[in-house]
C-alpha cells in the first residue's frame, strides 16, 4: 500500500476491501460440491436444475426484501438487473419450478446492503465461466442459461458497479459494514449450496 507525503495510509478501494476480507469464505462457497460439480462433464440436467434452485432460493428472499433500495442504488452508469426472473426463466426452459425463497441474511444499514450486493454482482464474472463450461458440456441446458449468461450481456458492468461501490462507502464506518454484509451474504450462500446433492 503506498502512502501520500503527509504520512498516512491510502485506503484500499472498496472492492478490493472486499474482495481480500472475504476471500476465504468466496473460496470455501467455489469449493462446494454443488458449485463444483458446474465445472464438470459429468454434469447432469436434473442437477443442473437443483442448483438453479438453490441459487434461486438464495436470492429471490433477498431480491424481494431489497426490491425498492436495489432500484434506487443505481446511477446513470450501472443498474441492478434482478437475478430471480432469469432463474425462474432458467428452471421454466427445462420444465421444472423455483422453490420457496428463503430469508435474507439482516442488513442493518446502507453498507451492509451494499456487501451484499458486492457478493451479489461479483458472481456475474464467474458465470461467465460457468457457462461457458455448460456449453460444451450440457448442450440440454442451452435454453437455461440465462442467469450465467448474465455476465456476457455487458463485460464492462463490473467496472461500473466498482465506480458506484467507491462513492457509497466513503467511509471507514461504512466500508467495514459493507465486510460484515459481503461476509453475511457469503454465510447465506455456502448454507444453500451446502444442501446440494450433486455429486
Amino acid at each position: 500500500m503506498m502512502s501520500p507525503p503527509d504520512g498516512s495510509a491510502v485506503p484500499l478501494a472498496a472492492s478490493r476491501l472486499l474482495r481480500e476480507a472475504t476471500a476465504q469464505q468466496h473460496l470455501a462457497v467455489e469449493q462446494l460440491p454443488a458449485m463444483r460439480a458446474l465445472m464438470r462433464d459429468s454434469l447432469s440436467v436434473p442437477d443442473y436444475v437443483q442448483v438453479l434452485r438453490r441459487h434461486h432460493a438464495a436470492l429471490a428472499g433477498w431480491e424481494q426484501r431489497e426490491s425498492a433500495w436495489l432500484h434506487a442504488s443505481g446511477d446513470a452508469a450501472w443498474r441492478y438487473q434482478p437475478r430471480s426472473p432469469l432463474l425462474e426463466q432458467d428452471l421454466a426452459a427445462l420444465q421444472a419450478t423455483p422453490p420457496l425463497p428463503a430469508p435474507a441474511p439482516p442488513a442493518p444499514d446502507a453498507g451492509s446492503r451494499w456487501g451484499m450486493l458486492y457478493v451479489v454482482e461479483g458472481s456475474r464474472l464467474g458465470g461467465r465461466l460457468i457457462a461457458r463450461q455448460l456449453r460444451q458440456s450440457l448442450t440440454d441446458a442451452a435454453p437455461a442459461l440465462s442467469y450465467f449468461e448474465l455476465g456476457h450481456a455487458d463485460p464492462a458492468c463490473w467496472r461500473r458497479f466498482q465506480q458506484r461501490l467507491e462513492q457509497a462507502l466513503p467511509t471507514p464506518q461504512s466500508r467495514q459494514a459493507a465486510v460484515d454484509g459481503a461476509r453475511a451474504m457469503f454465510a447465506h450462500f455456502h448454507t444453500h449450496f451446502a444442501l446440494e446433492t450433486v455429486a
